[in-house]
């Protein structure tokens, strides 16, 4: 079982890997402990700075890469974060809050809520609305 939950973010963010890698991409998904993010490419970096803007709010984030995986022509990384300072703990905090409520709102409005499953992950990253999939 996860440490933490993960809830659904895409977000744009930039990386810096440990080989000279620098590049955008998008947080698929974020949790307390790391990050899911899609790329166009990736150099096998394991180390990362994770850029991301959220809010008021501009977090740089060390992390260290976990899993890689091909994705419809695209990079998934699943990543740790490593050594983050109080303040951007707190930060990232925020985020996980902020999703996990808007999440909550989405449900009691009657869309899905919760953290995100694998199936919904799938669906978002191919560009189909939730369900679409079960559609003839």
């Amino acid at each position: 079982m996860r440490r933490h939950p993960r809830y659904e973010a895409f977000i744009d963010c930039e990386l810096a890997g440990d080989r000279g890698m620098r590049t955008s991409g998008t947080l698929v998904d974020i949790s307390l402990g790391g990050a899911g993010i899609k790329l166009n490419g990736w150099d096998g970096s394991e180390l990362l700075a994770l850029g991301l803007s959220h809010g008021e709010q501009r977090l740089i984030l060390r992390c260290e890469v976990r899993h890689a995986q091909p994705l419809w022509g695209k990079i998934l990384l699943h990543t740790q974060f490593t050594g983050l300072t109080d303040e951007e703990a707190e930060g990232v905090q925020r985020i996980v809050e902020d999703l996990r409520a808007e999440e909550e709102r989405a449900a009691r409005l009657g869309g899905r809520g919760g953290p995100i499953s694998f199936r919904r992950l799938r669906e978002r990253l191919r560009g189909k609305p939730d369900g679409a999939e079960r559609v003839a």
